[in-house]
């Protein structure tokens, strides 16, 4: 079912790293064997796997996504992947738009209302199979650019609309009317937390800061992020530590302290809880 898509972006894709293609907000991303604990803060868009299969953590949650599955992400979130089946022959092959919401409101009110399914499917869902068109055209663009400036906003649009209006945009709809008024200040909240990695944050201050009580802040910032703001100034930290484990010039102290932590127990504990590898053990593992 996929392979003519994966035939298109064959000639284009990078290995074991996601790179943007000439189509503005479009990647594209290849893993040739099995990989594990990659560790980075998802940006926000709608992401599809067209082989293979990996797992995501993300916060508590452990998704799993196999060929054909797509998946959302609101807005810019750590996680912790697995990629479980790959290899030279048949490699993990994914893709992802940009998350564009102000045209996909747009779309919505265009829509009559009696043409939006009631039923929904949890996200990682099965991509509908009216997509397979659109993308063929649009990775086609990618060996025929004339004219993509006109063509890839249409074709764009016609996904959003594939996708909103199936039972699988359901979960994407819920999105767009519960959380977009909250985007801008959920997203400001997490430039404060990335801008003040290292430093203690007193989320309620942060709330503030963003223009939110303090309920419907931690409520929005959850429900988005799937974790708590606490939580996410936490992953975040952890994820650097494990970059700077991982060049060997600190030892775990140190960078305990580098990331904000007042104690090394305690950053070896939650490095632990998060990678499931003590920090000494994982500077001794070829990264």
């Amino acid at each position: 079912m996929f392979e003519p898509l994966i035939h298109l972006l064959k000639p284009h894709l990078p290995v074991n790293h996601p790179i943007e293609t000439s189509l503005s907000g479009v990647f594209i991303y290849q893993a040739i064997s099995p990989l594990k604990d990659l560790t980075y803060s998802q940006n926000s868009g709608l992401y599809f796997c067209l082989q293979g299969k990996k797992t995501l953590h993300v916060g508590k949650q452990v998704l799993t996504m196999s060929a054909g599955d797509f998946m959302l992400y609101p807005t810019k979130v750590p996680v912790v992947t697995h990629v479980q089946h790959a290899d030279k022959d048949k490699p993990y092959i994914s893709f992802a738009f940009a998350l564009n919401n102000q045209e996909i409101g747009q779309i919505l009110r265009e829509i009559p209302e009696i043409e939006l399914p009631d039923t929904a499917e949890p996200l990682p869902a099965p991509m509908p199979s009216a997509l397979i068109e659109p993308l063929t055209r649009l990775f086609q663009l990618l060996h025929h650019p004339q004219g993509k400036s006109v063509l890839l906003p249409l074709i764009r649009k016609e996904i959003y609309y594939h996708l909103l209006t199936s039972p699988q945009g359901a979960e994407l709809r819920r999105h767009i009317h519960k959380h977009l008024p909250y985007l801008p200040q959920i997203n400001h909240a997490i430039r404060l937390i990335q801008e003040n990695l290292t430093e203690p944050l007193n989320m309620e201050e942060v709330a503030d800061q963003v223009g939110l009580s303090h309920s419907s802040f931690f409520r929005h910032f959850r429900e988005i992020t799937s974790i708590s703001p606490l939580q996410y100034h936490k992953n975040l930290r952890l994820q650097k530590a494990r970059e700077l484990i991982g060049l060997k010039k600190w030892n775990i102290a140190t960078i305990a302290y580098q990331v904000g932590y007042a104690s090394p127990s305690q950053f070896s504990r939650e490095y632990f809880r998060y990678f499931g590898v003590n920090p000494k053990k994982r500077r001794r593992i070829k990264i």
